[in-house]
């Protein structure tokens, strides 16, 4: 991982539960033009799941908040599946995050996938 407590403790989380495949870590999200939007923590490309893991420390201001919303609103018009973790959520209960992201993992499932 990118080396955060919060990124190793969800990671671990998901390697534990043995459901999920392995992320891609630290993927770039870019636009049409090919501008950097957004670098989520973890993604699964096949279903378009982008996960971030944020600490208060540096995402919670004012303006962080604000910035990270703009480029969030802008990856879900793109079809991405947006899921964020707070850092005290993680630590406290990663397995819980986990299972949302199973959730939305599942969720994602091509529909032919669905019906077999």
């Amino acid at each position: 991982t990118s080396g955060t407590p919060i990124e190793k403790r969800l990671m671990e989380a998901i390697i534990e539960s043995g459901r999920l495949p392995i992320p891609t870590e630290q993927h770039e999200i870019r636009g049409r033009s090919g501008e950097l939007l957004t670098i989520p923590d973890f993604a699964y490309l096949d279903r378009k799941v982008a996960i971030y893991c944020d600490g208060f420390a540096y995402h919670g201001n004012v303006d962080t908040l604000s910035s990270d919303a703009r480029k969030r609103n802008t990856v879900q018009s793109m079809g991405w599946a947006v899921l964020t973790f707070w850092g005290r959520q993680i630590v406290r209960d990663p397995t819980a995050c986990e299972r949302q992201i199973w959730q939305c993992y599942e969720f994602r499932r091509p529909a032919a996938a669905k019906a077999a």
